[in-house]
């Protein structure tokens, strides 16, 4: 009777056990979701930059006379985005 009873209560604590461990690994999961969301989802291990085509290298080329013509404020404003003053 007695040991029937541990034995009960030994497989509920390791059962209690095993959910908070796996509680603790589905939180981390969750957060490294949030810094990189779909990069765990996809299996892809190693992340490799892309080039870029003839035509974007044509559009970048086109639009850096535009930013020289700009202000300092205004490129810092695009790349840092604009704060509130």
């Amino acid at each position: 009777m007695l040991l029937a009873h541990l034995q009960t209560q030994r497989a509920a604590a390791e059962t209690a056990v095993a959910d908070w461990e796996g509680g603790i690994a589905e939180r981390e999961l969750m957060e490294k979701r949030r810094v990189a969301p779909g990069y765990l989802d996809t299996g892809i291990q190693i992340l490799e930059p892309t080039r870029k085509s003839q035509a974007s290298l044509m559009d970048e080329a086109s639009g850096e006379g535009k930013a020289k013509n700009s202000g300092v404020g205004d490129e810092l404003d695009r790349v840092f985005g604009k704060m509130g003053v």
